[in-house]
């Protein structure tokens, strides 16, 4: 059987809604790693900015994820963090407890070789936010 493939705008609604759930978890997050001696901020990315030019893909009518790009850019941390593979663990964790804690229903961030992605699962969609770490910081002096 032949799939039938297109894509769709996410209306600016929609996504906005996804929006404001995902930055909740990453404002939640950054809070979290602040304790932990690592200092970060978030920025949204991509076709969800400035230009709302989201889309999905929908297969015989079902719509496939969106995609939501944020980078979370880390500044300063502590250097016990000076491997950037224990680093990006931290973050990843700190992702899930945070996920966890919100009652969210969002899959755990899975490691890949660049970002962390997690997926919010909804009746209609599946929206998966990506966090691409910037080993750009610098080590704080006092820890």
């Amino acid at each position: 059987m032949k799939k039938n493939k297109h894509y769709e705008f996410v209306s600016k609604k929609e996504c906005k809604a996804y929006i404001e759930r995902t930055t909740a978890l990453i404002e939640a997050l950054v809070k979290k790693l602040q304790s932990l001696g690592i200092s970060a901020k978030y920025y949204i990315i991509g076709s969800a900015g400035k230009r709302n030019l989201v889309t999905c893909l929908v297969v015989n009518g079902k719509k496939l994820p969106i995609d939501l790009d944020i980078n979370l850019e880390v500044l300063t941390v502590s250097k016990k963090y000076k491997d950037l593979g224990k680093l990006k663990e931290v973050i990843r964790s700190e992702l899930n407890k945070v996920i966890r804690e919100k009652g969210e229903k969002f899959s755990d961030g899975s490691n890949s070789s660049s970002v962390i992605t997690f997926s919010l699962t909804t009746i209609s969609f599946v929206s998966t936010a990506f966090i691409e770490l910037f080993p750009s910081f610098t080590y704080s002096a006092n820890q």
